[in-house]
Order: C-alpha cells, then sequence, then structure tokens
C-alpha cells in the first residue's frame, strides 16, 4: 500500500515521493502551453524586427517589455518539461509571482502610454484588461502561499505529536522543497543510479516502483506494486522506449535488462531508445511477491506415476491458495489481462505516448495482449519463443514435429526414444546411484513416464536439447545413470515454486478446441501428454481462479509491426505457434534461427536483424539466420 504521511517512512522514500514525474496528459498541456507562448514571443519579435517606419521610444520599450515576460515563460515551461516532475509549492510561488509582476507591468506601462497619447478611452479599456489579469496572478498567489501554509500546519501538528521523525521529515522535506499537496503520496517512485557493464561502460539506470490496482476495474480499491528498471537511451526524446516482458510466467525483466546492459554496449546499438525492464505484479521485487517454498513431496526413489503425483501436486497448490487467501492475497488478480494493464498504466505514468515490446516466451503472450488492448500506445513489437493468446497448453504434434528437426540431423533418435520408452512402459528400471552428499547407494525407480518427463525438460535448453541423441544411445544400452541422477534432483525439489506462474496460467486456459485436439493427439504420440502435466493440467485444477475465457485466447489481430524470432529446434514455443500468431497480423515477419533452441543465444545475426525491426527497416516476410 502507499506510505501515508503519517506514517514511518525513510529519508530515501520521502525524497522519492517528492520527485514523482509529471503525468502525460499534464505534459501535453504544458507542451501546449509552451507553443502557444513561443508563437505569441515569436509574432512580437516579427512585428519589432519588420516595422518599416521607425518607432517611438515608449514603443520599442512596450514591444522589449513584452518580449522579456514571454521569453521568461518560455523559459518556466521548458525547465518545468525538462525536468519532468510536477511544480512544486515553491515553483507555484514562483510562477505565481511572475505573473503577477508581468500583470503589474502591463498595467502600468500601457495605461501610462495610452495617457500620454492622450487616448483616455484606450487607458480605461488596457486599465481594466490590466485588473483583471492582476486580479488572476493574484489569485495564484493567494493558493500557493495557502498551500504552503497548509503544509506548514501539518508539520507543526505532526511536530507537537507522537508520530515517527521520520514523517515529520517527510512533511518538511515536501515544505523546504515546496513539494506538491500531499493528499495523497505518488503511485510512482524513482531512484537515480549507474549500471556498469563487463568492458567498463556506464549507463545511467532508475529503479522504481509503481503502486496499481489490484483490480483495474476498482480503481479505488486494494493496491499492489511492481517494479521496474530503466537505463536511459541515447537516442532522441521522440525515439520510442522499448518495455522488456520477461517469460515464465515470474522471471525478473529487471534481472533480464541488467543482463543485457552487464553484457557491454551492443545493446544500444539495437535498442536506442530508454529500455524498461519490470518485475510483473508477485514476481521478483514486486509486492507482494507470490514466490513459495512448498515442494510436492514426490518420493525419491519409487518410479514416477503421474495418477500418483496429481493429487499431491493438487493438495500443495490448494494448501498454498489458503495461505496466501489468509494473508489478504487476492487471487483472482494474477491473469494476464490485469498484467496488461499494468504495463500500460506504467507507460503513462513515466510520460511515454507509445512504446516498443520485447516479450520473450510467456512475455510474448503479456505483448499480444497489450497490443490489443492497447494498441494505440504501441510502435513495434517483438516476440521471441512466441506464445499465443491459445499456446499455453502444449499439442504434442508440434513437439514431435521438433523431434523430427532434431532426428534429421541426427538419425536414429525417434527410434530409440521409441524402443527405451517401450521397454519401460513393459516395467520400471531400478538404477543403483551414490548420494552426492553423503554417498550412501540407493536406487532409482525409473518409468516410462520419467524419462518422457526427463526428455520434455531436456527440451527446454539448447545445451541439453543437443546431447538427447546421445542419452538415448546409451539409454537403449541400458545406461540410466543421468538420468538416475536427475530424477533424483527433481523428486526432492519439485514445487510450486512460483504461485504467480500457476495463477496466470490457470486464468489464460485452454479452449475446448485445442483440448480435444491434445487430447487426440496424445493417445498415440511418443511423448504423450507429458508437456501439458506439470503446467495446463496441474493448474487447471489446482486453483480456484476464473477462466479468461475464449475471447482472450482469440488470434490478436493488428496493423502494428510485429517481428517474430522462433529458433528451429523450440519444444516449448514451436514453430507452429509463430504461424499462428502471424496470420492475423499482416505487418509481421518470421526469423526462423537455425541451430537454436527455446530462449536462445543473443548472436550476432540474431541482433542485427532486431536493430534493423527496431530502426524502422522493411524484413523479408520470413528468412532463416545460420544457414
Amino acid at each position: 500500500m502507499p506510505t501515508g504521511p503519517e506514517e514511518s517512512v525513510s529519508t530515501e522514500q520521502a525524497l522519492r515521493t517528492v520527485q514523482g514525474e509529471l503525468s502525460s496528459s499534464r505534459r501535453w498541456w504544458y507542451r501546449v502551453l509552451l507553443s502557444v507562448v513561443g508563437v505569441w514571443v515569436a509574432a512580437l519579435l516579427s512585428l519589432w524586427a519588420t516595422e518599416p517606419e521607425p518607432l517611438p521610444l515608449r514603443l520599442h520599450f512596450s514591444l522589449g517589455c513584452m518580449t522579456i515576460v514571454g521569453a521568461g515563460w518560455v523559459g518556466v515551461l521548458i525547465w518545468i518539461l525538462h525536468r519532468r516532475n510536477c511544480p512544486s509549492a515553491l515553483d507555484r510561488i514562483t510562477t505565481a509571482w511572475m505573473a503577477t509582476a508581468a500583470c503589474s507591468l502591463f498595467l502600468v506601462v500601457s495605461v501610462a502610454i495610452a495617457c500620454l497619447r492622450g487616448d483616455m478611452q484606450a487607458a480605461l479599456d488596457l486599465g481594466l484588461v490590466g485588473l483583471v489579469c492582476i486580479g488572476v496572478a493574484l489569485s495564484m498567489l493567494w493558493r500557493a502561499y495557502s498551500l504552503r501554509s497548509r503544509l506548514q500546519c501539518k508539520l507543526t501538528t505532526l511536530s507537537q505529536s507522537n508520530h515517527t521523525v521520520p514523517a515529520v521529515l517527510l512533511l518538511l522535506i515536501t515544505v523546504l522543497h515546496g513539494a506538491r499537496a500531499m493528499a495523497q503520496d505518488s503511485a510512482l517512485t524513482l531512484q537515480t543510479s549507474t549500471l556498469q557493464s563487463a568492458d567498463g561502460k556506464t549507463f545511467e539506470m532508475e529503479t522504481g516502483r509503481l503502486h496499481l490496482p489490484v483490480h483495474h476495474a476498482d480503481p479505488n480499491g486494494p493496491t499492489l506494486e511492481i517494479a521496474f528498471l530503466r537505463v536511459r537511451g541515447r537516442g532522441s526524446q521522440t525515439t520510442p522506449p522499448t518495455f522488456v516482458l520477461a517469460g515464465g510466467p515470474g522471471d525478473s525483466g529487471i534481472r533480464v535488462v541488467r543482463q543485457m546492459f552487464m553484457a557491454g554496449d551492443r545493446i544500444r546499438s539495437v535498442l536506442p531508445g530508454d529500455v524498461v525492464g519490470i518485475d510483473q505484479r508477485g514476481s521478483g521485487a514486486a509486492k507482494p511477491n507470490l514466490d513459495v517454498p512448498d515442494r510436492y513431496g514426490f518420493s525419491i526413489t519409487k518410479p514416477g506415476d503421474p495418477r500418483q503425483y496429481l493429487p499431491m501436486m493438487q493438495k500443495t497448490c490448494q494448501a498454498v491458495a489458503r495461505r496466501l487467501q489468509d494473508h489478504g492475497i487476492d487471487l483472482t488478480a494474477f491473469n494476464t489481462q490485469e498484467n496488461a494493464d499494468d504495463i500500460d498504466t506504467l507507460r503513462e505514468q513515466l510520460g511515454y505516448a507509445r512504446i516498443n515490446l520485447w516479450g520473450t516466451s510467456y512475455g510474448s503472450q503479456l505483448a499480444l495482449k497489450i497490443l490489443k488492448r492497447h494498441s494505440a500506445h504501441i510502435d513495434r513489437v517483438m516476440l521471441a519463443s512466441p506464445v499465443g493468446p491459445d499456446h499455453l497448453w502444449k499439442r504434442p504434434t508440434h513437439i514431435h514435429g521438433c523431434l523430427e528437426r532434431i532426428a534429421d540431423q541426427h538419425p536414429g533418435l525417434l527410434t530409440n526414444m521409441a524402443s527405451v520408452i517401450s521397454n519401460l512402459e513393459d516395467g520400471p528400471r531400478f538404477v543403483h546411484v551414490r548420494h552426492p552428499i553423503t554417498g550412501k547407494p540407493y536406487s532409482i525407480g525409473i518409468s516410462a513416464f520419467d524419462i518422457r518427463l526427463w526428455t520434455w525438460h531436456s527440451l527446454a535448453r539448447l545445451e541439453t536439447l543437443q546431447q538427447l541423441p546421445t542419452a538415448f544411445d546409451r539409454m537403449a544400452n541400458g545406461e540410466f545413470s543421468e538420468q538416475a541422477h536427475w530424477l533424483a534432483r527433481f523428486r526432492s525439489t519439485a514445487g510450486v515454486q512460483s504461485a504467480m506462474n500457476h495463477l496466470m496460467d490457470a486464468a489464460s486456459g485452454c479452449s475446448r478446441q485445442r483440448h480435444l485436439q491434445i487430447d487426440r493427439e496424445a493417445h498415440d504420440d511418443l511423448l504423450g501428454d507429458v508437456a501439458n502435466f506439470l503446467d495446463g493440467r496441474l493448474k487447471s485444477i489446482a486453483w480456484d481462479v476464473p477462466d479468461l475465457g475464449d475471447d482472450f485466447r482469440k488470434p490478436v489481430r493488428s496493423t502494428r509491426p510485429v517481428l517474430v524470432l522462433c529458433g528451429e529446434f523450440d519444444a516449448k514455443t514451436p514453430l507452429e505457434n509463430a504461424f499462428e500468431i502471424l496470420s492475423s497480423l499482416p505487418n509481421g515477419r518470421l526469423v526462423i534461427i537455425r541451430d537454436e533452441g527455446h530462449g536462445f543465444r543473443p548472436r550476432e545475426d540474431v541482433l542485427n536483424v532486431v536493430a534493423s525491426f527496431f530502426h524502422g527497416q522493411d524484413l523479408p516476410k520470413v528468412q532463416y539466420l545460420g544457414d
């Protein structure tokens, strides 16, 4: 919840509170006002400089005074826009005095000139106009001093009460630095620092937090926080920033952006504007964080059996859900729709009219939802390892297609897989291994389900994916020690980990049509439906949250430029995902990266394509990298 002025807060929090940025709408208002005053000053200077006849001294004086006043206002408005902070109480007093002085000067000079020329009617008219202007200026001045007086009274009250010293300090900073009225704290807080890369480059950086409604449909209801990191760009102010949306769900966008810049200056040629990494609601540095330590409690030694595992996992998830609800956490708030509205609210709070999106894995599904709900504020979208609105549940034929592409380079892989799994269907195998810490021997039971599960996890990373052919060669010859060690680690550590991950996926759900396709395909597939066992099937029954419905899962249609990057051997987010997503995006482009899996490496050829896209260059409809 936002920190109120009567609560205990640190000096650092107090300083961040008085540094809140202008809202997007307010900045536009100041830009319009700057344009009007700028045109007025330019018109005065043009008339003054181009007058063909010699002007009397009094007219030179009048034009000079009006130009100085106008230039003063131009300077004030430029300063406000450059600083990006809301005008404070002290700022308002200063500008109100400027307005009073300017209006008084106008009144005195204009009436004096009219009287000197003997035009009493003009003097009367100008006098009335001047008095009205002075009245407005004095009203502004009274309101500014009244605000400052209220803050000083509040300071006195707090200092004489039992409130904590930091709370008094917050208001003291507010008064002395002239911050805006503190009826409620700014939703946005920022702290400036620097980030140094491995090659010694230094980047200006801001870390921040944003208070948001738990449900955007109830803006005055309870709140939560998301966290973000912004690295300032080198492009012009018109260059759209790029918001980086991490996958998972539950991975840290802050960590992703840190890693981008820790690697060196190369990312600057790819993304010249500001780069913003976000820890989404429920994850990373966000509050509340829904990471939990609860484990499923699988037996380390018994062969894996999904009929036994599923009730154990469901029971653990439901216990986590009850505990979170007992702590006042609304589980229905953690879904991709609310998440998308969070990102757009952050965009608005940071003062960006349009942004680019860079989404990876689940982050690409989130990016598509933002594109659908807030298209007017989106410039370009890049989807890496793409997940469409209805791609949470994996289709077995798509995974098998990926295995076939791997088998094209490794003949015999599918034959060995079929042989190993078929033999284990007849009965489990027991492998004797030693405990990695105690050194004591024990026996690990391995079933066909275990090997399917191990294979699915191996497909998640390029390094383990590349070892599949050799591993199945060894298993075909009776060597299962590598899989036994992996299963021992998996069974002892498997657990919920991130409730945010489970809730997001549970709410996204699966369409009935896709569900039926998966059931038909899994019956005869080599890996069956193992890909959905720990994800879709578990989360759909373990978490009692509303399904977002088939409207959420409809294809996203947009004319915005979209770049989709997909690894050739990505079974988690296969090529079929990319083709389905692009079927409703006429300005979409597809890049297929050879010899890469899920979450591919930042290769130079990939970065060159991404840089071309974000710099507005046209790309082929489909291209392969690494041929």
